[in-house]
């Protein structure tokens, strides 16, 4: 007998997370944080799963938790091709380092137009300053 997919046990994780006030999903939480980690989103052990949603597309979680007497909150979603993918955790460190090259290239991007922005004001400049 082979062991449960981490779909299987997400999804069972779901069911109990809507149908019971206090599901025991130990091991469904320890997976889903361990995968978190991994796609640098943050762990979860400490925390209530207050929603567990996965579809095709993805999986999305809100845990809540007390700090100092203050109820706190955080959602995450992440594509449900992590936890279909044969090792869970190498696709979550490749999907986030998916995001961090995007995030670099979109700031490359907004350097090389503030430079086109700042470069034509100085050619302005130094035109005004070879007219004076």
């Amino acid at each position: 007998m082979t062991a449960p997919s981490l779909r299987s046990i997400l999804e069972a994780a779901a069911s109990d997370v809507e149908t019971y006030r206090d599901p025991d999903i130990w091991e469904a939480q320890r997976r889903l944080s361990e995968v978190l980690v991994a796609a640098g989103l943050g762990s979860i052990t400490s925390d209530r799963i207050a929603d567990l949603q996965v579809t095709d597309k993805e999986v999305y979680v809100h845990v809540t938790w007390s700090a100092y007497s203050c109820d706190c909150d955080a959602r995450h979603t992440f594509p449900a091709s992590i936890i279909d993918a044969p090792d869970p955790l190498q696709a979550a460190a490749r999907w986030k380092l998916g995001r961090e090259r995007a995030d670099i290239v979109g700031k490359l991007e907004e350097a090389k137009r503030l430079q086109r922005h700042w470069g034509s004001k100085l050619e302005e400049v130094d035109a005004r300053i070879a007219a004076a």
